[in-house]
């Protein structure tokens, strides 16, 4: 089933500003947030596993 998103529900978010739970476009759904020195490791479930994603302190979102 497609899901129909309108665009201005979109956001551009900086990653330091990024919460648990929050569903990041094209992603998933942030279940955990680990905060490093030079970046970010995020876990997101998608399609139904828990993935690990790094990510550089300079990066911005685009969130749901």
């Amino acid at each position: 089933m497609t899901q129909s998103i309108n665009l201005h529900d979109l956001e551009q978010i900086h990653i330091s500003n990024i919460q648990v739970g929050t569903f990041i476009v094209n992603l998933g759904v942030i279940l955990e947030i680990d905060e490093k020195d030079n970046f970010f490791n995020l876990v997101i479930s998608r399609m139904n596993e828990k993935q690990v994603i790094k990510f550089e302190r300079d990066v911005s979102l685009i969130i749901y």
